[in-house]
């Protein structure tokens, strides 16, 4: 029993021991340094190029999340970092950083060394500088870049893109409020290439396209004189157009395609031109004009009389009785025509029974809007006969002393008078007729009549002789 308590005392006693050397050697250990951290170098560069002094753009800059001091552009900053892998993220910021290309970096940046830094250069390029001008002015559209709206209806962009590329300029619908429906513009692509911080301007010079084509109308009325009161009036696919006046002309615009055109003359005057209508269809190609100039010819001017004073008759024109028992008739007649001209039925008031004028025929032409003067010779046909006086005064006085001379008288009307020693032939119809030739001025002398009575044929002439023997000394 000893025995065993002496053992137990021993155990516990070594378990004490064995208690108190841990308890020391942890104290031992709990009193060591930790070891040193090892760190390198990173070189950060802010490399925003291009940069103008008067834009304000910088970089941001986080490191594993952990926001860091701003780097003016171009500048570089050294950061202490633990060995290792790190998380840098660089963001231009400022006034113009919209500017520049890419709008944040973010990369995983490796330190090994704690003698050799290492360097990184954020770079961010400047985008290139595009404005788009509109060649025609007061024309507007849409413009797309590499097929995205960029701006609805305007005249020109002023545009900043990606740098060191092409792009594709699209300019659609446009609108030209002067066109009216005339013609449009077509839709352009254009190609620019823009270079890192350059500045670029392309104007685009747009391509037409008709939508109208034109027909122009002259009104070409030869001849035409200022008094005349005559106009073209068109008519387009039976719309009424307004009177053009002689020597004008008149641009439509029109859809392409055939199009029924009249052109009618209208006014007083217009009845001197034929054909008062012409008719025809024009074809209309867009973009081109058409010309149509009818053709009216104006008519000649017959000027239409007799060639013996005091007659009158009635006329005939082409076979169409234009006026009665008149001296003269003036028409406008179709040129270049010859016209046939009848007098019928003559009439002269001193004709009586001692003749008369046969029918006449004449022919005329007349140039376009000329005048034509016709005269047309009547020939005479004597119906009656003739009386032939002869005055035979013996002893006459000197006749600016005391006149005298012979009166003749048939069928008791006074017919005029006979000089001495002279004869006068007087028209009479045929049949019986008296024939008195006195001696005159009856005031002055006085003798007796001399009678014959006669019978006379058609065209037969008879010679009267009257002698008288004068004693006035």
């Amino acid at each position: 029993m000893k025995s065993f308590t002496r053992r137990l005392g021993l155990v516990m006693l070594l378990v004490a021991i064995l208690a108190l050397a841990g308890a020391g050697a942890a104290l031992a250990q709990d009193a060591t340094p930790p070891p040193a951290v090892e760190t390198g170098t990173l070189n950060l560069t802010c490399g925003i190029a291009n940069v103008l002094e008067t834009d304000v753009v910088a970089c941001s800059v986080s490191i594993d999340a952990a926001p860091q001091p701003d780097i003016p552009a171009g500048a570089m900053v050294s950061f202490p970092l633990p060995m290792g892998s790190h998380t840098v993220v660089v963001t231009p910021v400022g006034a113009q950083a919209i500017y520049w290309e890419p709008t944040s970096i973010q990369t995983v940046v490796s330190l090994t060394s704690a003698t050799y830094p290492r360097a990184y250069t954020a770079l961010f390029l400047k985008q290139g500088h595009l404005v788009v001008n509109l060649k025609q002015e007061g024309v507007t559209a849409d413009f797309y870049v590499d097929t995205v709206l960029v701006s609805p209806q305007v005249a020109s962009v002023d545009l900043w893109l990606s740098p060191n590329k092409s792009h594709t300029i699209g300019i659609k619908n446009v609108v030209d409020p002067a066109a009216n429906g005339i013609y449009g513009w077509n839709d352009s692509t254009q190609y620019a290439y823009t270079t890192a911080g350059s500045d670029k301007t392309l104007t685009v010079n747009l391509i037409k396209k008709p939508i109208k084509g034109f027909l122009k109308i002259k009104c070409v009325l030869p001849s035409v004189q200022p008094t005349d009161l005559v106009v073209c009036r068109p008519t387009i696919d039976t719309i009424v157009q307004a009177d053009i006046l002689p020597g004008a002309e008149f641009v439509y615009p029109l859809d392409k395609g055939s199009h029924a055109v009249q052109v009618d003359l209208v006014g007083d005057s217009a009845h001197l031109w034929a054909p008062q209508t012409r008719a025809q269809k024009s074809t209309i190609y867009a973009g081109y004009t058409t010309t149509y100039s009818p053709i009216f010819t104006k008519s000649g001017h017959l000027v239409v009389t007799l060639d013996q004073p005091g007659v009158v008759a009635d006329f005939y024109l082409d076979g169409v009785l234009v006026a009665t028992q008149v001296a003269g008739f003036d028409a406008w007649v179709t040129p270049f025509v010859n016209h046939k001209v009848e007098v019928k039925a003559v009439f002269d008031p001193l004709a009586g029974a001692l003749y008369h004028f046969n029918d006449a025929t004449s022919y005329a032409s007349v140039s376009p809007g000329a005048e034509k003067p016709v005269v047309v010779k009547l020939v005479k046909v004597v119906t009656a006969a003739t009386v032939g006086v002869l005055c035979l005064l013996q002893n006459a006085p000197p006749p600016d002393y005391l006149p005298a001379f012979c009166d003749v008288y048939i069928d008791g009307e006074y017919r005029g008078q006979v000089a001495s020693s002279s004869a006068t032939v007087f028209l009479v119809s045929a049949g019986h007729h008296q024939v008195a030739i006195d001696l005159g001025p009856q005031d002055v002398w006085s003798a007796d009549p001399t009678v014959h009575e006669i019978d006379l044929a058609i065209d037969e002439n008879i010679v009267l002789t009257a002698i008288y023997f004068l004693n006035w000394q």
